[in-house]
C-alpha cells in the first residue's frame, strides 16, 4: 500500500529510535566490534601478498599473521610486567638500604641553617613531632585506598586483556571468512 508522508515520517522517526536505543544499548561492545573490523581491514592486503607470494591458502595465511600478532603481544606484555615487577623490587631494594639512614638525614637537614636571599630558615625551630603526625595522618587514607586500588589496577588489566582478546577473535574470523575477496569484509550474512 502507498503510504503518506505522515505515515513515513512516523515510521522513519521509530526506526531511527530503535536505532539508537540498540547502539545505547550496545555500546560498550561498538568500539571492540569497530576495532575488529579496522584490524581486519588492515591485515587484509598482508594476507592476500603471503597468499599470492608464498602461494598457500588463504585461511592458513591468516593463521599465520595472528599467530605472530599473539606472539608479539604476548612477548610485550611479558617484556612489560618483568620492567614493571624490577622497577619494584628497586624500588624495595633502595628502600631497605636507605631507610637506616633516615634518622640521620632527618637530623642533618634540622640541625643546619638555609639562607635563600635575604631570608634565613633554621628548621631547628619547627616542632618535628606534630609535622611528622600531620604527615602520618596525610598519609594513612592514601595507604587504606591501596587495596582498592591495587584490586581496580588488576580489574582494569583483566578487562583489557579480555577486550583484547576478543578483538582478535573476531577479527581474525572476520578475516578467515573472506576468503581473500576484499568485498566480503563487510558482507554480513544471517541465517
Amino acid at each position: 500500500p502507498k503510504w503518506n508522508w505522515t505515515t513515513k515520517l512516523v515510521f522513519g522517526l521509530a526506526l531511527v529510535a530503535i536505532v539508537v536505543y540498540v547502539l545505547v544499548q550496545f555500546q560498550e561492545f561498538l568500539g571492540p566490534l569497530i576495532s575488529a573490523f579496522i584490524l581486519a581491514y588492515l591485515i587484509h592486503p598482508i594476507a592476500g601478498f603471503m597468499q599470492r607470494k608464498i602461494k598457500i591458502p588463504w585461511r592458513i595465511s591468516v593463521t599465520i599473521i595472528y599467530i605472530i600478532l599473539v606472539i608479539a603481544i604476548l612477548g610485550l606484555l611479558t617484556w612489560g610486567g618483568f620492567a614493571v615487577f624490577e622497577q619494584g623490587q628497586n624500588l624495595i631494594r633502595f628502600i631497605e638500604r636507605n631507610i637506616d639512614q633516615l634518622p640521620d638525614l632527618v637530623d642533618q637537614i634540622t640541625s643546619q641553617t638555609y639562607q635563600i636571599g635575604p631570608f634565613t630558615i633554621s628548621p631547628s625551630g619547627f616542632n618535628w613531632e606534630e609535622i611528622a603526625s600531620q604527615i602520618v595522618s596525610a598519609i594513612q587514607p592514601i595507604l587504606g585506598q591501596i587495596g582498592s586500588l591495587a584490586g581496580s589496577i588488576a580489574t582494569g588489566a583483566v578487562s583489557v586483556v579480555t577486550w583484547t582478546i576478543l578483538v582478535l577473535g573476531v577479527s581474525y574470523f572476520l578475516l578467515a571468512e573472506t576468503e581473500g575477496i576484499p568485498s566480503r569484509l563487510l558482507n554480513i550474512n544471517v541465517p
